[in-house]
């Protein structure tokens, strides 16, 4: 039944083998995500701002 393996399985398996013995050694640090419009609830325009 190993040969019916999902191909997508199969190659995330093999990349836990590899990482067992040979981590990835990672260069820089990612890319930091922007967060989008938040939306803001009337109620909290009156409250104080840090």
């Amino acid at each position: 039944m190993l040969a019916r393996i999902p191909t997508a399985v199969s190659k995330q398996l093999q990349r836990a083998e590899r990482s067992a013995s040979e981590p990835e050694v990672v260069t820089s640090l990612p890319q930091r995500r922007t967060r989008g419009a938040v939306a803001i609830h009337p109620a909290t325009r009156r409250l104080p701002r840090p």
